[in-house]
C-alpha cells in the first residue's frame, strides 16, 4: 500500500496545488477530473488539492482555508449541487473569487450541468468548456474528449 501511495503521489518540485472546489454529490466527476489532470502531475506541471486529502479528525476548515491561501489556480466543478452546497456558497466560492479579483488566483471553472452560474460571479469568468453543452449531457466518448481538452486548458493556464 505504501508502495502504491508513494507511485501516485504528486513530485516534491511540484508548483503550488490547484485547488478543486465541487459539491460532494458531484465527486465522480471530481475523480474524472483527477483522472484527465494525473499526467500533469506526473510531470511535475501541477498538483491538486481537494479533500481527499482530509483524513478523520482534521480540522477541514482550516485545511481548506489554508489551501485557498496557497493555491495560485483554482478550479471550480459547476452544478446545481455546487450552487446548494452551502459551504461552497458562504466559505470557498467568495474567497476565491476575491483573491480572482486580487489576482492571486487564477480561476477556471467548468459546467456540469444547471443555469445557476448565469445568476452568479462566474457569468463574467469564460468558463473552460462550451456551456452550451454542459459535461453531463455528452456522451461518454464526448466527456472524454473534453476532459482531455480541458487538461490542456489547465495546462497553458498554468504556464
Amino acid at each position: 500500500m505504501r508502495l502504491l501511495q508513494a507511485q501516485f503521489a504528486p513530485k516534491t518540485d511540484a508548483k503550488p496545488p490547484i485547488f478543486i472546489s465541487y459539491a460532494h454529490e458531484d465527486r465522480q466527476w471530481l475523480l474524472k477530473l483527477r483522472s484527465a489532470l494525473r499526467p500533469l502531475e506526473h510531470r511535475a506541471q501541477l498538483a491538486v488539492w481537494d479533500d481527499f486529502r482530509l483524513q478523520p479528525g482534521d480540522a477541514y476548515q482550516r485545511h481548506i482555508s489554508e489551501a485557498i491561501d496557497k493555491a495560485p489556480v483554482a478550479i471550480l466543478i459547476v452544478s446545481n449541487a455546487f450552487f446548494a452546497s452551502t459551504f461552497i456558497q458562504n466559505e470557498e466560492l467568495p474567497r476565491l473569487l476575491a483573491k480572482h479579483q486580487q489576482g492571486t488566483c487564477r480561476l477556471l471553472w467548468l459546467l456540469l450541468e444547471g443555469d445557476e452560474w448565469l445568476k452568479s460571479p462566474l457569468q463574467a469568468i469564460l468558463s473552460l468548456n462550451d456551456v452550451e453543452q454542459p459535461l453531463a449531457a455528452l456522451s461518454p466518448a464526448q466527456q472524454q474528449d473534453a476532459l482531455i481538452m480541458l487538461r490542456r486548458k489547465v495546462a497553458a493556464a498554468i504556464e
